[in-house]
């Protein structure tokens, strides 16, 4: 049990009658951290006051709530057994959620908002209808319960899940182990093995559980895109990318393709550059609800000192390019660094090269100062900077300039090497589309001096990579899906087979650099890419064994569950297909688009 913060909430339930209402008030000591657990101690004014359980769950503060005597009020669900007996049960979800006991009567407590809605809430909660699965083999359901959701006063669900049987990899590297798994809502509060996890739920939350059993199968934590670019839409040629996609257009493919994401068992990505910068607004829409997809971290647009693909296409191509925010002086980065942290970009992403790839790299177009000035208003504003670097120079003085992610990293040298292990920065070297391009660009077409260029790459870059590795530098996995060769759903686990391949990682290690140490990608180390109670409730179950051949979570027929934010993802329907959009194709990097299956023809 963790420390807990005192928090103190009366309810008058009055006559105990399913209908009544009650103020909750909850005061917070402003000195305490903005996000801890808080115990509550429910005091029942009633004459039946003995057959109301005390409930202690775990709310989290919002950040901004920093006045000592700052009131939440909204409604919250109980549901109260004949017992007077507590419950221990912890749970911290973002909302405040009471737990759902075995439901023998239920009242909505409500700080009567307005009139309209508190006569609506105030009402017994309805079970929520079963979500089921026709080729899996568990019946995925969810039980509700009245929570605050903010301002919304809304209802949303409870889903408690109950993975028993399953061989479990965490995420950190360890060995695979046999856990059961629970979840309430978008939780893990309990990993243990099957003999001892009713020691560590209370019976009532087990009972509501929809049970998983993955026996014969593999859980561990959903996959994570550090390097995607959802608002692409499988683009064939940087004309088509940087000149002929206008935002709706970028909206709509980007809402259709999401999805796909979660059917390949992807549930958070990073978006480092947004056509338009429409990449906080898509995030905001996913985490509303208004799209489905995975959990996004997101820059704005890509700073560039050059557009059109080369270093000499310059400032007369501002104002007509969608991909990219160009700058030309360390005034303009630094006041469009500002403008896209203010439009709520979580990551700020310099393109430090800009050339046409050669045989020793692209050519480098920022400065180190340029950098710095970048980094130093990026940081003192609390966001974190990634570069596309892919020469040495690029990746030593991103390094020395304070860049948090380095993308690519690509013919690293002695000196960037010295300069990444120093820094402090991780490296996401996005292997992926250089090797589909070099294995399979035949296929669809791709030039032999091109499959050629980026097979070189991967050879040149990948023993540096090992010895950052073997340094301690956090290793992450990015696909670049978004082009013709690395399509969204299709390849984002591939990296972790070049990792095995080519930088010699153990499956686990590689199934580590795509789950914890992609966290940071998120900026939510701590919270994301391990099985561990505590940690978000983002899980996959897979038919085979991953830590001894990696391969098997590229092929999305072995998904028996992909669980997103603690709720069960439809893997039964058809996958996503559309017609071509007028506009949307205007040249070729590949005569196909390269499917996970088109690569396995002959």
């Amino acid at each position: 049990m963790v420390a807990l913060t005192e928090a103190m909430v009366t309810a008058d339930f009055g006559d105990v009658s399913p209908r009544s209402r009650s103020r909750v008030t909850l005061r917070r000591n402003a000195r305490r951290p903005s996000q801890v657990p808080v115990r509550f101690t429910w005091r029942c004014r009633s004459q039946s006051a003995s057959e109301v359980s005390t409930i202690i769950p775990r709310v989290r503060i919002p950040a901004h709530d920093t006045n000592a005597s700052q009131e939440r009020r909204g409604p919250t669900n109980i549901s109260w057994t004949t017992r007077s007996q507590s419950s221990s049960f912890v749970t911290s979800s973002g909302v405040t959620v009471m737990s759902v006991l075995e439901p023998t009567r239920s009242v909505a407590i409500t700080s009567q908002p307005s009139r309209a809605s508190t006569a609506a809430q105030a009402a017994p909660i309805p079970e929520a209808a079963p979500v089921t699965s026709t080729r899996r083999r568990a019946s995925i359901s969810s039980a509700t319960a009245t929570v605050w959701h903010g301002s919304t006063h809304r209802l949303i669900s409870v889903t408690v899940l109950h993975i028993t049987n399953g061989r479990v990899i965490d995420g950190t590297g360890a060995a695979a182990v046999d856990r059961d798994i629970v979840t309430v809502n978008d939780e893990i509060i309990a990993v243990a093995p099957a003999a001892e996890i009713a020691k560590a739920v209370p019976s009532d939350t087990l009972r509501q559980a929809t049970v998983i059993d993955a026996r014969g199968l593999t859980v561990m934590p959903g996959l994570i895109d550090a390097h995607c670019h959802v608002t692409f839409d499988d683009v064939q040629s940087n004309d088509e990318l940087f000149f002929h996609r206008p935002p709706a257009l970028a909206a709509v493919v980007t809402a259709f393709n999401l999805p796909k994401l979660l059917l390949a068992g992807v549930t958070s990505m990073m978006d480092p550059d947004t056509v338009h910068g429409i990449g906080p607004q898509v995030r905001d829409a996913v985490e509303a609800g208004a799209i489905e997809g995975p959990r996004i971290a997101t820059g704005v647009q890509a700073l560039l000192t050059a557009v059109g693909g080369t270093a000499g296409r310059l400032i007369p191509d501002e104002g007509e390019v969608g991909y990219a925010a160009v700058v030309n002086t360390i005034e303009e980065m630094v006041t469009t660094t500002r403008r896209q942290i203010k439009y709520g970009g979580d990551w700020i992403k310099i393109h430090a090269t800009g050339s046409i790839p050669t045989h020793k790299g692209e050519l480098q177009v920022w400065t180190l100062d340029e950098m710095k000035a970048v980094c130093d208003t990026a940081h003192s504003l609390n966001v974190p900077v990634t570069a596309h670097c892919r020469s040495a120079s690029s990746t030593r003085d991103a390094a020395k300039a304070g860049v948090d992610l380095i993308l690519h990293a690509s013919y690293m040298d002695d000196e960037a090497l010295e300069a990444v292990i120093e820094s402090g920065a991780a490296v996401c070297p996005t292997f992926t589309f250089l090797a589909n391009l070099a294995d399979y660009g035949a296929k669809v077409g791709a030039g032999v001096g091109m499959t050629d260029v980026f097979r070189g790459e991967i050879k040149a870059t990948a023993e540096k990579v090992r010895a950052a590795y073997d340094a301690g530098v956090p290793i992450l996995c990015g696909s670049e899906s978004g082009f013709a060769l690395t399509p969204y759903g299709h390849w984002h686990a591939r990296e972790m087979e070049v990792f095995v391949n080519e930088i010699g990682l153990s499956p686990l290690e590689a199934i580590t650099c795509a789950t914890k140490n992609n966290a940071i990608a998120m900026k939510k180390v701590g919270e994301l890419g391990v099985i561990a109670t505590g940690y978000r409730a983002d899980i996959i179950v897979v038919d085979g064994q991953p830590d001894r051949d990696v391969r098997v979570l590229q092929d999305r027929s072995r998904l028996r569950h992909v669980i997103s934010r603690g709720n069960p993802v439809n893997l039964d329907r058809p996958w996503p297909t559309k017609n071509r959009l007028p506009g949307e194709k205007v040249g070729n990097w590949a005569d196909e688009i390269l499917t996970w299956e088109r690569a396995a023809l002959p």
